[in-house]
């Protein structure tokens, strides 16, 4: 889903540089009725470049893109709301993308602020280097004992804090529940 994503970036960005095109007169556009100035054009241009920008560092999986892609989506609806006439199907776009990016601003919040706790706790906490029994497991939940316990039992346990365990999806799900919730599923297209 991240290579369809970045096409979608890319492909509104080189949309966008039809507005450069109509300023400079490189192709006559009969769907733009509104005269285009060349100041206008390069605010276009700006425009389609920053979105091309934005698809490749999302691709890339850079953090700041969501930031980028917000101002280039409030710099695109404001070109749009003065060639309204011309460029009114643009706007969808811009919803989906501003979308996409505002949940990827929250994600990356999320995960940075993770990381910093983490460093933190890390850096407070005492290690030892005891073994740990299945006794020491009994106050947790059971998904979690079972997961511990097997590696516990197989001899490949050793825990020096949580980080890092990962537990089946399965273990976080109860009957009758639908598989995926919506911001699951938009952060899957994220990702």
């Amino acid at each position: 889903m991240r290579t369809e994503l970045a096409l979608v970036f890319l492909i509104h960005g080189l949309i966008h540089l039809l507005g450069f095109a109509k300023a400079f007169d490189f192709a006559n556009m009969a769907q733009f009725t509104k005269e285009i100035s060349k100041p206008a054009g390069l605010l276009w241009l700006l425009a389609g470049q920053l979105f091309i920008v934005t698809g490749v560092l999302y691709f890339m999986k850079k953090e700041f893109w969501p930031i980028l892609a917000i101002v280039t989506v409030v710099l695109s609806q404001i070109l749009i709301f003065i060639f309204w006439k011309g460029a009114k199907l643009d706007t969808i776009a811009n919803v989906i993308l501003l979308m996409v990016a505002i949940i990827g601003f929250g994600k990356e919040r999320f995960e940075n602020g993770y990381k910093k706790d983490v460093v933190s706790a890390m850096a407070t906490t005492t290690l030892f280097d005891e073994l740990i029994t299945k006794k020491d497991l009994s106050h947790l939940p059971l998904p979690v004992t079972v997961q511990l316990g097997a590696s516990i039992d197989s001899g490949s346990l050793i825990l020096r804090s949580v980080e890092g365990i990962q537990f089946p999806i399965s273990f976080m799900r109860f009957k009758n529940t639908v598989p995926f919730s919506f911001a699951e599923l938009i952060t899957n297209i994220i990702e």
